[in-house]
């Protein structure tokens, strides 16, 4: 039966306060935020950031493969995100700081203009953390991880500008072009007395050509503190409802791979995957109902009526952003490319051990069950949970 999700009786406001689970101080910085920033389409349709920290050690890139239909023409697309060897997959940490720098750029003014300067203080004001040296710490590499991150992009990325999709062949696009943190050298030889950011070409040219939705900062902060699919849910259907259309239909397995999150093999486990965020979203009125219904293909699709965070100004002309730069069809694929590590290889030498008293050669197979269980359960409980199949083993040999 479909569950509907529907907002609260006894809810009475559309908006979450920044009083919500904040400190004083924290309260008041919210206050003096821009409510809307600029998000760039492309990267409000297609997934960049990991969602979680889970795995992140292991994870090579994210690669997004289907077909898109534009200007009466169908291609194949692909959109790959590769991070730099020597830094993590971009996660949540870095998808929070880029969200901040969007509203440093929003407070400039329009055109944004490189470099976008920054306090440490003022940038984990936004983000809503304590300005500790550990927390600057980790923003430090988590903004790193982003500046290293290589984009590929055949037929998925959009160029206003150009007016026409990037093909980026053998080359590779950047969403920061430099990063210089205060004290260290700046392009024209002096010390920088702040932190400087350069946004790729490619990147600021689309935000001042406004290809760009309007995205509610405290409402996406909210979400993102309670629950990072609710906010990249927030994301993408901001573009799929900005268009002016009311209501949204959608495959459970597509809709998963925006996100992206794996996908579920049952229905029940896609709600328990899908509802949190989507009572959430209800509660703050950007849906005002969200239900699984019958597919022709798939599990389940989701029926998303619009709430009113999600409607488009009174008098503003509907973007319609996807009519000339694009639809991507319901068969888009993503996946998770990863490297093995010493991690798996002990976990499965370590079973073979204790099972059969000797090492034996892993296979691709066992090193792909190690990876899960490590990413589902950390490496310490991954090994109490082999000894415990050993030990069931024995057992189960012994009768």
């Amino acid at each position: 039966m479909a569950t509907p999700l529907t907002l609260p009786e006894q809810h009475t406001e559309t908006r979450p306060t920044a009083a919500a689970n904040c400190t004083s101080d924290l309260q008041h910085a919210a206050n003096l935020l821009p409510r809307f920033i600029k998000a760039e389409a492309n990267l409000l349709r297609l997934p960049l950031f990991a969602l979680g920290t889970k795995g992140l050690r292991t994870l090579d890139a994210i690669e997004c493969r289907g077909m898109i239909r534009r200007n009466g023409e169908t291609h194949q697309f692909t959109f790959q995100a590769a991070r730099n060897a020597k830094t993590q997959y971009p996660g949540p940490l870095s998808r929070a700081a880029h969200q901040a720098f969007l509203s440093i750029a929003t407070d400039r003014g329009f055109p944004i203009e490189n470099p976008i300067a920054w306090s440490w203080r003022d940038l984990c004001r936004r983000m809503a953390v304590p300005p500790s040296g550990r927390e600057v710490r980790q923003i430090k590499a988590a903004i790193t991880a982003t500046a290293g991150l290589l984009i590929r992009s055949h037929f998925a990325l959009y160029s206003k500008a150009d007016r026409q999709p990037i093909r980026t062949s053998e080359d590779a696009l950047h969403l920061y072009d430099r990063v210089t943190f205060v004290g260290s050298p700046l392009p024209d030889g002096t010390i920088a007395d702040a932190n400087y950011l350069w946004l790729s070409q490619w990147y600021l040219q689309n935000l001042n050509a406004m290809f760009t939705a309007p995205l509610d900062y405290d409402l996406w902060r909210f979400l993102d503190k309670r629950s990072p699919i609710a906010s990249r849910l927030y994301e993408w259907l901001l573009l799929n409802f900005y268009s002016g259309t009311p209501q949204l239909r959608i495959n459970y397995e597509s809709l998963a791979q925006f996100l992206p999150v794996r996908p579920e093999p049952y229905l029940s486990l896609a709600k328990k995957q899908l509802d949190p965020a989507l009572q959430l979203l209800a509660t703050v009125d950007a849906v005002t109902t969200a239900t699984f219904v019958p597919s022709k293909s798939g599990i389940a699709a989701v029926l998303i009526e619009r709430g009113k965070n999600l409607t488009p100004p009174f008098k503003r002309p509907p973007l319609a952003l996807e009519m000339s730069h694009g639809r991507f069809t319901d068969d888009i694929q993503v996946r998770e490319l990863r490297h093995t590590t010493r991690a798996e290889h002990q976990l499965v030498t370590e079973f073979y051990r204790a099972w059969t008293g000797s090492e034996q050669k892993p296979t691709a197979k066992e090193f792909s069950l190690a990876k899960q269980l490590i990413d589902e359960h950390g490496q310490a409980r991954a090994k109490v949970i082999i000894h415990e199949v050993v030990k069931l083993l024995i057992r189960q040999r012994t009768l």
